[in-house]
């Protein structure tokens, strides 16, 4: 309805005349084969998972926090940097599943989040193909990508665009003087963009990206998919 003081001229200058100030509510049935029920996500809380050094370091960051990096119209303007000293790292790691398919559910979520795997493909690309010169490092429990054409992408991450997929748990990120610059991010998400950082796991590999585990609001629960 039009209230009082307002001017209506959208009314009159909409070609397709589909402004109507006086129209009212309405209940209207629909037969439909399929309803999508969209809940949205929060992203946990890494405050419980500081041996990824996210409250030390700047240069370890969430998922959200990279791609707004990444972006055009992000702070750096597109042009990806590390917060600490504002140069381009040359290593970049992905820390999978952080927060996600954790026993006892103390600190995360015992389900996988199923959305990082395709999340980290899709920047681990874009990453090789905006800065070919920077290596980039993936560090998984499993790569779940269950849709159509999803492992196609998933192979096309490492095979035509050669990024480093390395399964391990990694279990502590570290800054250490003698190591080269890297750029931490944990999926679900988190970075690292440290300008030294070592990561300790399994295989004693010295570099990393892990995600970090999404959790549905509070009062969808109805939806959750266990994986």
């Amino acid at each position: 309805m039009l209230k009082n003081g307002k001017c209506g001229v959208c009314a009159k200058v909409c070609t397709a005349g589909a402004i109507d100030y006086k129209q009212q509510d309405e209940h209207i049935e629909r037969e439909y084969g399929a309803i999508v029920v969209a809940t949205g996500f929060d992203p946990i809380s890494l405050e419980k998972f500081d041996e990824f050094a996210y409250s030390k370091s700047p240069d370890v960051v969430s998922s959200l926090e990279f791609e707004r990096l990444m972006n055009a119209a992000g702070p750096t303007g597109g042009t990806l940097l590390r917060p600490s000293d504002g140069a381009h790292p040359k290593t970049i790691v992905f820390v999978q599943c952080v927060g996600s398919r954790c026993d006892g559910g103390e600190k995360g979520k015992p389900y996988c989040s199923k959305i990082c795997c395709m999340y980290t493909a899709k920047h681990a690309m874009l990453c090789r193909e905006k800065y070919p010169d920077t290596d980039v490092y993936v560090f998984y429990i499993d790569v779940r990508t269950p849709g159509k054409n999803f492992d196609e992408f998933y192979r096309r991450a490492v095979e035509e665009y050669g990024v480093h997929y390395i399964k391990g748990n990694v279990g502590k990120v570290a800054a250490l003087c003698h190591i080269f610059p890297v750029f931490f991010f944990l999926v679900a998400l988190l970075v690292a963009l440290t300008t030294m950082t070592r990561l300790v796991e399994e295989n004693r590999t010295q570099i990393g990206t892990r995600g970090r585990a999404l959790r549905y609001p509070a009062g969808n629960t109805s939806c959750r998919r266990h994986c």
